[in-house]
This record gives C-alpha cells, sequence and structure tokens, in this order.
C-alpha cells in the first residue's frame, strides 16, 4: 500500500510537472512555428520575385536576339536587292516578315513595339507579294520597286531603332 501511495504521488508530481510546462511548450512551439512559417512564405515570395524577374530578362534577351534577326534578315533583302539575288532577296524577306509577325505576340515587349513589327511584317509581306507576282507574270524575280525600296528602308530604320532601345532594356534589367 505504502508503495503504492508513493507510485501515485510521484505520478501526480510528474502529471503536475507536465500540466504546468507542457502548457508553456506549447504555447512557445506555436509561436515559434507560426515565425518559421511566416519566413518561410517569406523566403517563397522573394525566390517567387526573383525568379520572375529571371524570366523576364531571359524573355527580353531572347526577344532582343530575335530582332537583331529580322534586322540582319532585313537588310540582307536590301543588299541582296542591290546585287540581283532576287531569290535570296525572297527567302530572306519571307523570313523576316514571319518572324517580325511571330515576335510581335511575346508578351514581354511592349504594345508599340508589337505593332511596329506587325506594321514591318505586313510590308514584307507586301514585298513578297509583288516579287512572287513578278515572277508568275515575268517567269523570273525582279527588282524592288523605288517606292518598295523606301518602305524596305523605313522598315530597317524602325528596326534598328527597336533593337537598339531593346539592347539598351536588356541591359537595364
Amino acid at each position: 500500500m505504502i508503495h503504492l501511495l508513493f507510485a501515485e504521488d510521484d505520478k501526480s508530481w510528474l502529471m503536475s510537472f507536465f500540466n504546468q510546462w507542457g502548457n508553456a511548450a506549447s504555447v512557445i512551439g506555436l509561436v515559434i512555428t507560426l515565425i518559421g512559417f511566416g519566413l518561410i512564405l517569406r523566403g517563397q515570395w522573394k525566390i517567387r520575385r526573383a525568379t520572375e524577374e529571371t524570366v523576364r530578362r531571359v524573355a527580353l534577351q531572347v526577344a532582343a536576339a530575335e530582332l537583331g534577326t529580322i534586322l540582319r534578315l532585313s537588310t540582307g533583302v536590301r543588299e541582296a536587292n542591290v546585287q540581283g539575288q532576287y531569290e535570296l532577296a525572297l527567302y530572306q524577306c519571307r523570313e523576316a516578315g514571319s518572324s517580325a509577325q511571330s515576335l510581335s505576340h511575346n508578351p514581354h515587349i511592349d504594345e508599340g513595339h508589337s505593332q511596329a513589327l506587325r506594321d514591318a511584317a505586313l510590308d514584307l509581306g507586301k514585298i513578297v507579294k509583288h516579287m512572287v507576282g513578278q515572277r508568275s507574270k515575268h517567269g523570273k524575280l525582279a527588282a524592288l520597286t523605288p517606292y518598295q525600296a523606301r518602305r524596305l528602308e523605313a522598315v530597317i530604320t524602325i528596326l534598328a531603332d527597336m533593337n537598339g532601345r531593346m539592347q539598351n532594356a536588356v541591359l537595364e534589367v
């Protein structure tokens, strides 16, 4: 009996200790958990923001590289036309036009640039249509008309301006 009473007292003392300090430990644990959860959410937010910025930077770099390609193709049309290499001019004009149209849908470039790219694609498409029409009528490709050459120069000027601004934007980001 004495042994049982002692065991019961020992149990009461142990339970009293757990009740007193266990509740405090639970509250402290909850506070630490909430602080840790808040820090994790903050870290995740920073990671997401950094990821979005990296995606934006890479997308601008890709767009700038594609714009440079379109500019090179457009100047290639001009040079091929001057040298009488009309098949090459036709090929480069088609490539530049389709690339400009594709790039105009890039969500990372502003609407003004998108519209300028669509206009350039339209002008390049009209040049292709003229060249193909000349081939149909005469059996061979012919040089661009003075009006088309001026439109091509305007497209090249617009593309060069956009290329410079986009290259600067890539460097700033």
